[in-house]
């Protein structure tokens, strides 16, 4: 995926998470989902194991301890939970552990780690993924992209990106699997019996949006109109603590989704292939099943 379109598709879903186009690498708060604290860019959680995942290779990078020392038993301790009590909701061992997810978030150190892991345990599954499918489009592999955060990939459980590619069946034609698939998704999340899920199916009407306008390439102004929120091209993904604005979408002046950058802000990985997998990392997420997003 080229790297404009990259952050363009993750601007898209964190406008969905956050409703705002920055990255929010410093957001962390007991969302109520039973994960424990839901922190950073895409919402790394204590209570799933990828948040200490996180903690340790911010440190391992830092050499030296940092403020989330106090914590990483008790991370440690809930990311190694193997019984299915739904305790791993339980932040009582982390009280101001949030405050110190926002302190470090101020290093750039911190950043990229958060941005280097959102990319092997999400962004490259999905990518690999959709080149298993077919999908070529850069709107289609957004919304593999968006899929893989709200609901998980890696586990067959019915909700996961997995699962609906499942659902839908062969791949024909863009447009027409990029429609089954979205209509699939969304009756998921409509049918899902709790408060959260049928409303969190606002961000599936977005995507419906952007299909029906067969914006297959990404292409600026793209409006979401359920969060009123218009991407232009303009905006800054990043800022820092000062609020200082940082890493434009559009590194090139015409914001050309398909044009090849020598360099950026956010590195993008090229969805020609699979991602090498790292053991360590895929742990965590089938010992804890499907990390559900709203």
């Amino acid at each position: 995926m080229p790297p404009t379109a990259k952050r363009i598709a993750q601007v898209i879903t964190n406008s969905f998470e956050h409703s705002t186009t920055t990255i929010e690498y410093d957001h962390c708060r007991d969302i109520g989902d039973g994960r424990g604290y839901t922190c950073g860019s895409i919402g790394f959680t204590t209570g799933t194991g990828d948040a200490l995942i996180l903690v340790e290779d911010y440190e391992k990078s830092k050499g030296t301890k940092t403020s989330f020392a106090p914590f990483n038993t008790e991370l440690g301790r809930l990311s190694n939970r193997t019984d299915c009590g739904g305790s791993n909701s339980d932040i009582t061992g982390l009280i101001g552990f949030d405050q110190a997810w926002k302190r470090e978030s101020c290093d750039e150190k911190f950043r990229r780690a958060q941005d280097k892991l959102a990319d092997t345990m999400y962004f490259l599954p999905a990518m690999g993924l959709a080149t298993e499918v077919g999908v070529k489009s850069n709107l289609g592999k957004a919304i593999f992209y968006d899929t893989a955060i709200q609901h998980g990939w890696e586990a067959d459980n019915g909700m996961s990106l997995k699962s609906i590619i499942k659902m839908v069946g062969a791949y024909k034609e863009e447009a027409e699997y990029l429609n089954r698939f979205l209509k699939t998704r969304w009756k998921l999340l409509c049918c899902f019996p709790d408060q959260v899920w049928p409303a969190s199916s606002d961000r599936v009407h977005e995507l419906f949006g952007l299909l029906e306008a067969k914006n297959f390439d990404l292409n600026l102004p793209i409006r979401l109109s359920s969060y009123q929120i218009t991407i232009s091209g303009s905006e800054y993904m990043e800022k820092t603590c000062e609020g200082k604005p940082l890493t434009p979408i559009c590194n090139n002046s015409k914001c050309d989704p398909n044009e090849q950058e020598k360099e950026s802000g956010i590195k993008a990985i090229s969805s020609a292939g699979k991602s090498p997998f790292h053991p360590f990392i895929i742990i965590p997420i089938i010992a804890f099943g499907l990390k559900f997003r709203h």
